[in-house]
């Protein structure tokens, strides 16, 4: 069965997502639980694959957990250059960090965006594109670490699955970039394969500005809820849902001086799902066409246990 996260977006005109608990990390494919009818903003990082980088798609939202298929063990690597005569490739940089879009292999979904940071914490948004729409099925969060070209993280949680579900990562970076390798998981292995996409949806070296992502948001979530937040000068925000949920947090520039921020939220009593927590993670905004801007965040809670990722459009 499907599950939705505490804070799960579904689109920025509040289409609705069905949910109930299960762990489909290593699971068959959810079934149509979307109602994808107004699912029709364009997504941060939501291009088509690595070969059509930075084309804006449709997003909705199928919340499961990342299905492998049956012993499909894949690896991808970067593409390489070609005869002996060409020049050896750059060496790769000190880190991972930076944007990446691209495919999957070995999976019931075929394509992912993510993020790798400064510190080597990672964020994967993971789902199928399909029909000029990204579907979008979980988030994949953790910490890895870099040491000339291969990175690897021990801690990976699934939230796409309820409770998360735990599995490994081991890739290799480029200075292309690219980033390739497999996502470990209790139903086997599934292969990834992104690179770089287009600067004039979202540039990650272009530091982010609080005054970019001030004024009102109208947010989606997978658990069908809504919310209008207004997020005022120095960041801070507080709202309550349709659903009677009462939150309040900061969503701040991260002080690397990439296009990130950081994001907390702060879930009041009841009928809030994480009733009492607090949850941490990301956003991104981005310039989807020129008369749509667009805020994606992920959030996990300190436990690990529940993430997921909302989405607003003005």
């Amino acid at each position: 069965m499907c599950t939705a996260g505490p804070f799960a977006g579904a689109s920025a005109k509040g289409g609705r997502v069905r949910g109930s608990g299960g762990n489909r990390l290593a699971g068959a494919d959810c079934g149509d639980d979307i109602i994808p009818a107004a699912a029709t903003a364009a997504s941060w990082l939501m291009s088509r694959s690595s070969t059509t980088l930075g084309d804006p798609l449709k997003l909705s939202f199928r919340p499961t957990g990342l299905a492998t298929a049956a012993l499909a063990a894949a690896t991808l690597t970067a593409c390489g250059g070609g005869g002996g005569d060409s020049a050896p490739p750059p060496a790769p940089p000190a880190s991972a960090e930076g944007a990446y879009v691209g495919a999957l292999s070995g999976a019931s979904v075929n394509a992912f965006q993510g993020l790798v940071l400064e510190t080597g914490q990672y964020w994967m948004i993971y789902g199928t594109v399909t029909g000029g729409s990204f579907l979008v099925n979980g988030l994949i969060q953790g910490s890895g670490a870099s040491n000339n070209g291969s990175f690897t993280s021990a801690d990976l949680r699934d939230f796409g699955a309820t409770p998360a579900a735990a599995g490994t990562l081991t890739g290799t970076y480029t200075a292309t970039p690219s980033l390739a390798g497999t996502l470990t998981v209790p139903g086997g292995t599934v292969g990834f394969n992104g690179g770089a996409f287009s600067t004039a949806v979202y540039n990650y070296n272009t530091p982010a500005l609080q005054a970019t992502i001030a004024g009102t948001w109208t947010l989606s979530s997978t658990t069908g809820d809504t919310m209008n937040l207004a997020i005022a000068a120095d960041g801070s925000f507080a709202g309550t849902t349709v659903a009677g949920c009462a939150l309040a947090g900061t969503a701040t520039p991260r002080p690397s001086g990439r296009n990130v921020y950081n994001v907390s939220v702060t879930y009041g009593a009841a009928p809030c799902l994480l009733a009492g927590q607090t949850v941490t993670g990301v956003g991104v905004y981005s310039i989807v066409t020129p008369t749509n801007r667009q805020l994606l965040v992920a959030l996990v809670n300190a436990a690990r246990t529940a993430g997921s990722v909302a989405v607003g459009s003005r």
